[in-house]
């Protein structure tokens, strides 16, 4: 598709400022605030990131939680994504899902959002899986030498 329309600066706008950046040992992000400015109300979710301790830091959770007394934001519900790495530190697994306390999957269908990816030993992507599931992936769900998934669970 090619679109030779001319544009100017007046046709941009702002529809997300991230601000409020605390960082925590070795330059880390710790934590910070998202402000969506795309519809009539604003939305804010603060941020809250852990990490692995590898040879760097690996993100291994970003939670994100409704700005508190922001009536705009009310509506938004807690969540997190989780993420798994292999020895080389190629993220393997991202999983998204609802934390909060509101939310039911029967009311809204599967709870966690899935990516799962395999790399050779170079670090090439080899595969890429997404879909959705019941629960969350558990060490328990590791058998021998392949991952099964009981999606009855």
């Amino acid at each position: 598709l090619f679109n030779n329309q001319v544009w100017n600066k007046d046709d941009l706008r702002n529809v997300s400022t991230s601000s409020g950046f605390t960082y925590a040992v070795a330059g880390r992000l710790d934590k910070y605030t998202y402000t969506d400015n795309s519809g009539s109300t604003n939305l804010i979710q603060d941020f809250k990131k852990t990490y692995i301790g590898r040879e760097g830091y690996l993100e291994k959770t970003s939670s994100g939680t409704p700005k508190a007394g922001h009536e705009g934001s009310i509506n938004l519900m807690k969540a997190e994504t989780t993420s798994s790495y292999d020895a080389n530190g190629n993220r393997t697994r991202i999983e998204e899902h609802v934390t909060d306390a509101r939310y039911t999957p029967e009311d809204h269908g599967a709870d966690v959002n899935a990516r799962y990816m395999r790399f050779d030993a170079e670090g090439k992507l080899l595969s890429k899986v997404t879909g959705t599931q019941s629960r969350l992936l558990r060490d328990s769900d590791r058998t021998g030498t392949r991952n099964v998934i009981d999606p009855s669970n």
